[in-house]
């Protein structure tokens, strides 16, 4: 620490030391008297010991430490309050409202943070700061149930919210009209209605008001879909772009204002910067105050600062401190995808600042530049957020962002000027950002980025091309080279086979996709959610197509996905119970050979007893599926195919029923794994516990879809 305030300039030490007080405030459980007791034991030292500088800088780190101990003193309430919440039990719930996002709202009070998903008919005069009581079942975020399903604790994490509560039973809000932060947003709300009444488009005008009030709850799920696949997301989020360009045309007019008076230079400035500041302050309040707006707002406050005392401006010093005032204001702040990404966006830019600044002559290469660095910066985390970074993004915003302006200015404009001009200018702006951002989501999946190397490389990248001396330059590729070559040794080979058998509640849904994308679906689980889940579960492993689907027999719960995937997906070819059975086989391809073993033709056997049963054989690694089968189809299927039966992994018939799982055909398989797929708490109680405790004697493992989630079976190639 003492190298560190001797090395670094003085208000980024303290910074830093600040924001490290508070990591360690939060990773360290430190109570109130060993605070207490550090303080005594550093004040013994400053009288003891010559050493006066180091001292100095160790009780700037306790300064530190204290400072982080009581700002996560309300989040240490928080969670120890919110622990104690009676989960999945109805109760009343009373805080603020702070966002507005469609039928979705949070609500925060002094001990925790909610999710609230409002009905369809809910009350239309919600607003940010509204006091709001509602009664509704709590409960936690849930992981996901299949690979590729959304993640609740991940978006948990990323609204800043502990717990979610769904159709609420009743609810009664209380508007606070006394107060400035409510009146701020009855004022965004009058703003936005007259947005609407005076364009056309209700698509252009919802984006026009969040780039002009920062509320998005008008923009419908379609486009943000749009802009979020495409990565011009950050163009919707009002961040430093947006504060930057407002808060430079405050100080120009704040100057040009001064100028009309008679007074010192020094005592303009300083009018000029705290008329500027005070602005910004207004501007940040105005659009919410979210984090990038807050980063934004701070590093102005900074700026705006140095300028008013004719002091020099480092923009690593305002990075740091705005970085340490938002963790002090909200220490679990870092969580949230905003500010995470606003901070990493930034610190990405100061990198190239001397770069830039020979630039600022030739504004398309600066644009370019800034793509660049800020989307390596933000790569790593929008992989861990998103969990896929878009190439899109990085190529359109040099063309994207300089709309932004003439955006927001001819949008301001419409807002006093009653002529058409400004309305038509700022509708053809706004089109052609939402026209940037369709086609951007239409590029293929290849260049949606993702893997592990997508955490690393961005980064790295950035280290290593950030200006410096050629010296530097030389051990930087030194090092990239070594990591490229480690990086291609360690590189993973796709899996020949994935085999999946989803989550899909009581009913069936296997997935298997080959190398080559592929596909074979066998079931479609019992409604149009299994179908949701099986189209996510394709495409995000490439496959654009059905090669193959098959239906093992005609019940709704392995047949109810099937007319959604017919709507999303063209299907090549179908097979089911009716035309194919015992002795049949398919070659996929050069991929493997699926065998029926059962039901024999021309049978007149009940839906069950006639449910296909299937051999996969990929490779060395075999797997059985066997559909609904009962202990009838198991006897005739064990004694025609005993031999065949030995495989790595079972597909339990019918759910793990005691009609199955029969001991001539268990004995038979002695697989690695078996699988049984049922809902939870189904009304048929499956799987019957004394089936798993049969497979459990002849299998090396029981996996149950509605204790463990979907199962996923990687074929290593060449096996």
């Amino acid at each position: 620490m003492a190298w560190l305030v001797s090395r670094f300039d003085p208000r980024i030490s303290i910074a830093a030391s600040l924001l490290l007080g508070i990591i360690l405030s939060l990773y360290i459980g430190l109570s109130l008297d060993t605070v207490a007791g550090a303080w005594l034991i550093l004040a013994a030292l400053l009288v003891l010991c010559r050493r006066r500088r180091a001292l100095r800088t160790w009780g700037l780190l306790m300064l530190a430490i204290t400072t982080g101990l009581f700002s996560r003193g309300g989040t240490a309430s928080q969670h120890a309050t919110a622990d104690r919440i009676p989960l999945r039990e109805a109760h009343l719930v009373e805080g603020t409202i702070t966002s507005i996002r469609a039928h979705r709202i949070t609500l925060c009070n002094r001990t925790t943070c909610i999710q609230v998903v409002l009905p369809k008919e809910h009350p239309s005069d919600l607003h940010v700061s509204d006091l709001l009581l509602v009664h509704g079942r709590i409960r936690p975020p849930l992981p996901p149930r299949n690979p590729h399903d959304l993640d609740e604790r991940q978006l948990a994490r990323t609204l800043g919210v502990n717990y979610f509560l769904e159709d609420p039973l009743w609810m009664r809000i209380q508007h606070p009209e006394d107060r400035f932060l409510h009146r701020l947003a009855r004022a965004r709300n009058r703003v936005t209605q007259r947005i609407q009444r005076r364009m056309a488009n209700a698509g252009s005008a919802a984006i026009l008001a969040a780039l002009l009030t920062g509320n998005r709850s008008a923009i419908d799920e379609e486009t943000r879909g749009q802009f979020s696949d495409s990565g011009l997301s950050h163009v919707l989020a009002v961040s430093g772009l947006h504060i930057g360009l407002l808060a430079f045309i405050m100080l120009a007019l704040a100057r040009s204002l001064m100028r009309r008076f008679r007074m010192h230079e020094n005592l303009r400035r300083a009018l000029s910067g705290g008329l500027s500041i005070f602005g910004i302050t207004f501007l940040a309040l105005w659009m919410g105050a979210t984090p990038s707006v807050s980063r934004a707002a701070l590093m102005g406050v900074v700026l705006f600062g140095a300028f008013a005392r004719r002091q020099p401006y480092s923009p690593w010093t305002a990075w740091w401190w705005a970085l340490v005032a938002g963790l002090i204001t909200a220490p679990d702040a870092w969580r949230a995808a905003g500010f995470s990404l606003s901070f990493a966006a930034v610190a990405a830019i100061l990198l190239f600042l001397p770069t830039l600044s020979r630039l600022r002559t030739r504004p398309i290469p600066a644009s370019i530049l800034v793509s660049v660095a800020a989307t390596l910066g933000t790569a790593p985390l929008l992989a861990h957020h998103m969990g896929h970074v878009p190439v899109a993004g990085a190529l359109l915003s040099p063309f994207v962002v300089p709309l932004m302006p003439p955006i927001l200015v001819f949008g301001a404009l419409m807002l006093v000027d009653p002529g058409p001009l400004s309305v038509w200018i700022a509708d053809l702006l706004v089109t052609l950002l939402r026209h940037a951002a369709l086609w951007g989501s239409n590029w293929p999946e290849w260049t949606r980025l993702s893997g592990i190397h997508i955490m690393i490389w961005p980064w790295l990248l950035l280290v290593i091309f950030a200006p410096a001396d050629r010296r530097k330059r030389v051990r930087r590729t030194i090092i990239a080279l070594t990591m490229a070559c480690a990086a291609v040794i360690t590189w993973p080979v796709p899996a020949a086979l994935h085999y999946t058998q989803l989550d899909v509640g009581q009913g069936d849904a296997t997935v298997l996709v080959f190398s080559s994308r592929y596909s074979v679906v066998i079931d479609t689980g019992a409604s149009e959610y299994a179908g949701r889940a099986i189209e996510r579960h394709l495409r995000a492993h490439g496959a654009q197509k059905i090669d193959l689907l098959i239906h093992s027999h005609p019940h709704a719960d392995h047949t109810g996905g099937s007319r959604y995937l017919a709507s999303v997906m063209p299907i090549s070819r179908y097979v089911d119970n009716a035309n194919l059975g015992r002795g049949d086989s398919l070659v996929l391809g050069r991929y493997g050979r699926l065998y029926a073993l059962h039901p024999p033709k021309k049978n007149q056997l009940s839906k069950n007893e006639a449910s296909l049963v299937l051999r996969l054989q990929a490779g060395s690694t075999s797997f059985l599926f066997m559909g609904d089968a009962e202990q009838a189809a198991e006897y005739a299927t064990a004694q025609a195919f005993g031999p065949l039966l030995d495989v790595d992994v079972v597909k339990v018939g019918h759910h793990g029923s005691r009609s199955s799982s029969t001991l001539p055909l268990v004995v038979r398989t002695t697989p690695h794994t078996a699988v049984v797929s049922a809902g939870r708490n189904n009304r048929f109680s499956h799987p019957h516990e004394e089936v798993i405790a049969l497979w459990r004697a002849h299998a090396d493992s029981v996996h149950v879809t509605a204790r463990h989630g979907a199962f996923v079976h990687a074929v290593p190639p060449h096996q």
